[in-house]
């Protein structure tokens, strides 16, 4: 090697060493174990605009190494998808493939560099790696409801979070606000987690607006949940109560809205968004 001074210098290791450009020895690699990178698969699985589960032709190795797009447009490991113990793919809700959407995989699978050849597959290692949980926000949900005017508890609005998609140690955030038109009637509202109420109160015909915000905090024996509502009018309130949800089943946050009296007034879910806050 060449050191600072200019002058031919020695390099320290054995006779099969190869050298690194600072002049450092150290093993070559053997090009028999590079992985076999697998680029531009179509995913296995309908893309209908309702089906969440998408399959790879071979195993993901390592699991981190999945590059996916949609259209030409790259998606990223636990924002828009998260990758199963199966190796499967599964999309959250709000990112689930339309019918017309193109999907691409490339990846690194556990085939040695040998076995490639056969499979005509090149042997680059310049995939980037995409975690399979991330530290950021991942929204779930975030719309604007519907309006009911009718004095039978309606569904303004809901956000399914598909089997699979939570782990233990996430945490659900769930916020809305409810608009109040008329001054004729009261309502009650309440908020699902699942089969589990996290609130359900009652609102004076004076109220014009009321928001809430709550949590989920997914753990190993359950999921705790609580909730804090108020109003112009309506008092601060809180509550807590807990769910055994099973994360293998999809869970429905449901918000329901009922007019204490049929009349002129109504009711509007002006928003809901439901967050996720994955384990890190």
């Amino acid at each position: 090697m060449i050191d600072n001074s200019g002058a031919i210098d020695m390099v320290q290791g054995n006779l099969s060493d190869c050298v690194r450009v600072d002049g450092s020895a150290t093993t070559c690699f053997d090009p028999t174990q590079v992985p076999s990178l697998i680029t531009n698969e179509t995913p296995g699985g309908t893309v209908d605009g309702s089906n969440a589960s998408f399959t790879l032709a071979n195993t993901l190795s390592p699991a981190n190494s999945l590059v996916l797009y949609r259209n030409g447009l790259l998606l990223q490991a636990g924002i828009d998808y998260n990758i199963q113990t199966d190796g499967s793919i599964l999309f959250v809700a709000a990112a689930i493939p339309q019918p017309g959407d193109v999907l691409l995989a490339s990846y690194q699978d556990n085939a040695s560099s040998s076995d490639a050849a056969h499979l005509g597959a090149p042997t680059s290692l310049s995939v980037a790696p995409q975690g399979i949980q991330s530290s950021v926000p991942q929204i779930l949900c975030s719309a604007a409801g519907t309006t009911t005017s009718i004095a039978s508890v309606t569904s303004l609005g809901s956000c399914v979070i598909p089997a699979n998609t939570l782990a233990v140690g996430d945490r659900v955030e769930v916020r809305f606000s409810l608009s109040h038109q008329g001054s004729a009637s009261g309502f009650i509202f309440s908020v699902l987690w699942g089969g589990t109420t996290i609130v359900h109160q009652a609102v004076p015909q004076s109220e014009a607006i009321v928001t809430g915000h709550g949590d989920a905090s997914i753990g190993t024996g359950g999921t705790n949940l609580d909730m804090q509502t108020w109003g112009a009018v309506l008092p601060f309130a809180a509550g807590v109560a807990s769910a055994s949800n099973a994360l293998g089943a999809l869970i429905k946050v449901d918000f329901q809205v009922g007019i204490s009296a049929a009349g002129t007034d109504s009711v509007t879910l002006q928003n809901y968004t439901v967050l996720r806050y994955p384990a890190h």
